[in-house]
């Protein structure tokens, strides 16, 4: 029940639009945003409007909530005074963590210390107990001493003494022979000592005689070992000469290197040369190094990666070579020496067509991987070979010695055309001829040197007298002789021709 002058406003019904304390300020469940009209109710008795709340009059609540500039000062003063204490809570925070982990050293070196204290009182109480434990010799032997006293006086004295009991070790004596020179200062003083001795010239002159006698056979001797021996004391004084000189070169080749690697580092045979000089003085982990670091300057010079690759083990230079040859896939040497360090024929099978792919036009990459096959395979390989390389005279030749007398006959043909300035081709055709059909290869030489000068080919003696030593090596001595015959006929005709020349030109 709540009567205010007389009027009870508990059974009443609040009016339309009603906020309970709105005279006071209060603003009920609305936001600042939804601020409405308030309604003038009236005044009742005793009780009047708020001050301001008339209808239409929605920006008094506002006016209300706006701060003056003393409550922002206060604000801002309580802000600081709250930041000065979270720095100091702060601050106290730091101090306290610091006091208890000074506290819990203080309290390890404390216990630390009481255990070592307490060892060391357990450890003095255990020799404490050991030493009265253990007998003085005085207290064992004490029954033994009294009866000492019962002993007679020929018993005391038939006791034997204790032995000795550490062992002496055994000294040699060492005996030196005296010089003739100590025997006579020896002599010479003996004199001098006694005034009326008499001197002895005759053992002096004898003594002086053997020493001559010795001294000059000492001197034959040497004179002999001097004679044989003087061409070894000269081999060594020059090969001391010699590594001296290598030593002062070996230092000015390594800063004459160094300089030029450093003014030109993409020039790859100064790093080849100062890995070598390297090597040669012994240091193989420094040459290493070195050439490691021309293949990082060098990345497109072969030489470089090679000679890494040299100073390896086999398993590094694998890597080396594979690094290599993804920046130089057409470099023959690389998948060569690629081949070279693997130990399994597979392995080094499937290298060389991989980089045939890459470079088919290599004799030597198909020469090498031909040897690794067998017969079969390597007649299809030849074949292969000589269309990507129809200029090279062994792949064709190698071809002729596979195949049988009908086809390696066609084999020379195709040969001749593609190269008609070899005169190899027509020496294997006569071998063929004298192994298959056992005539002599005397008139297809005559027609092949003939056909040959047409050509315009250089031919000289001693490439011929080459051939011939060649095939009576293989066993075919009419073609050697064919060969010897031809070449005679040959020559002798050039120098008719040319003496002619000469005659005709005087």
């Amino acid at each position: 029940m709540v009567i205010l002058n007389g009027i009870d406003f508990s059974e009443e019904e609040p009016p339309e639009g009603y906020i309970p304390g709105a005279g006071r300020g209060a603003q009920g469940f609305t936001t600042g945003g939804e601020f409405g009209v308030v309604k003038d109710f009236g005044e009742r008795e005793g009780i009047g409007a708020y001050p301001g709340a008339e209808e239409g009059d929605p920006e008094h609540f506002q006016e209300l909530m706006q701060q003056t500039e003393a409550e922002k000062e206060a604000d801002n003063m309580w802000k600081a005074v709250d930041e000065q204490l979270k720095h100091r809570r702060k601050k106290n925070k730091r101090t306290r963590k610091r006091e208890e982990e000074g506290k819990e050293k203080l309290n390890t070196e404390l216990l630390y210390t009481s255990r070592s204290a307490a060892e060391g009182t357990q450890k003095e109480e255990q020799n404490d107990q050991n030493k009265r434990k253990k007998k003085k010799t005085t207290a064992t032997f004490a029954d033994l001493k009294g009866n000492l006293s019962k002993l007679s006086y020929d018993e005391w004295k038939n006791i034997p003494e204790a032995a000795p009991t550490k062992i002496k070790k055994q000294e040699f004596q060492k005996w030196t022979p005296l010089p003739d020179s100590m025997l006579l200062r020896a002599q010479k003083e003996a004199q001098n000592q006694s005034q009326y001795a008499e001197t002895n010239l005759g053992s002096l002159g004898e003594a002086k005689k053997s020493r001559l006698q010795g001294l000059l056979k000492q001197a034959e001797k040497k004179k002999e070992n001097d004679e044989t021996s003087q061409d070894d004391l000269q081999k060594q004084l020059d090969e001391e000469q010699a590594k001296s000189n290598q030593i002062g070169d070996l230092k000015r080749a390594t800063i004459l290197y160094k300089s030029l690697t450093k003014t030109n580092p993409t020039h790859g045979p100064a790093w080849v040369a100062r890995a070598r000089v390297q090597e040669i003085a012994g240091k193989l982990s420094a040459a290493r190094g070195i050439i490691m670091e021309g293949c990082e300057n060098c990345p497109k010079d072969s030489q470089v990666w090679l000679e890494a690759a040299r100073l390896h083990p086999p398993k590094i230079a694998k890597q080396i070579i594979a690094q290599a040859v993804k920046s130089m896939q057409k470099d023959e040497s690389l998948w060569a020496k690629a081949a070279e360090i693997e130990t399994s024929k597979s392995t080094k099978n499937k290298i060389l067509r991989k980089a045939l792919t890459y470079i088919p036009t290599s004799a030597k990459l198909w020469k090498e991987l031909i040897d690794l096959c067998e017969v079969d395979d390597a007649r299809t390989l030849l074949y292969e070979a000589v269309n990507h390389v129809p200029r090279d005279a062994d792949l064709w030749i190698a071809l002729t010695k596979l195949e049988d007398y009908k086809e390696a006959t066609i084999v020379i043909q195709q040969a001749r055309k593609k190269i008609p300035k070899e005169p190899r081709i027509w020496i294997t055709a006569a071998q063929l001829r004298e192994v298959c059909k056992g005539s002599s290869p005397q008139r297809m030489l005559e027609k092949g040197i003939k056909i040959l000068e047409g050509k315009g080919a250089t031919l000289k003696r001693d490439d011929w007298i080459q051939y011939a030593y060649d095939s009576e090596i293989a066993g075919c001595l009419q073609t050697t002789q064919a060969i010897i015959s031809c070449v005679i006929i040959f020559m002798s005709n050039k120098e008719e021709e040319e003496e002619k020349k000469e005659e005709i030109k005087i």
